[in-house]
């Protein structure tokens, strides 16, 4: 099984995100996301392991990756999110808002965090991926897009 399949399900996959005037609040509505998800066992110690990485522009696309780690989660846990209508202006980032991705790393995972972050990486600074990516209809097909990068590193 591929590691975004293993770690990314579709119920933590926000395709509208809205309301958002900023990358925190962006961060902050994913990341609740994961408040009843099996795999965390304390939400406010994952909540204060988390690190907000500035955001990254691709193609004149704001893509924000918060991850923490912390035994505060059982295994790797991912949540991830568009912004409604595609991209929002928001505040705190000199482009555009599109892609928002949330990370908790068990301690003990170097491997897998470093993979599956390097997937979401490369699928963000593939125009073509990136493009697929604002597009997918629904949860599922997010996904797949991600594993179709997993399938070719």
């Amino acid at each position: 099984m591929s590691l975004v399949r293993k770690f990314l399900r579709e119920e933590n996959v926000n395709l509208d995100m809205r309301g958002v005037e900023t990358c925190q609040q962006a961060q902050d509505l994913l990341f609740e996301s994961l408040r009843w998800d099996d795999r965390v066992v304390n939400f406010d110690a994952f909540a204060s392991a988390l690190i907000t990485t500035p955001v990254m522009e691709e193609g004149g696309h704001g893509i924000l990756i918060a991850h923490g780690r912390t035994d505060a989660v059982r295994t790797l846990i991912i949540a991830a999110g568009r912004l409604g209508g595609g991209c929002v202006a928001v505040t705190d980032a000199t482009v555009p808002l599109c892609l928002v991705f949330v990370l908790g790393i068990p301690n003990a995972s170097n491997a897998d965090y470093l993979r599956t972050v390097g997937i979401i990486a490369r699928a963000c600074r593939s125009e073509t991926t990136r493009s697929e990516l604002l597009a997918a209809p629904t949860p599922e097909e997010f996904i797949s897009v991600l594993s179709r990068v997993e399938k070719n590193i």
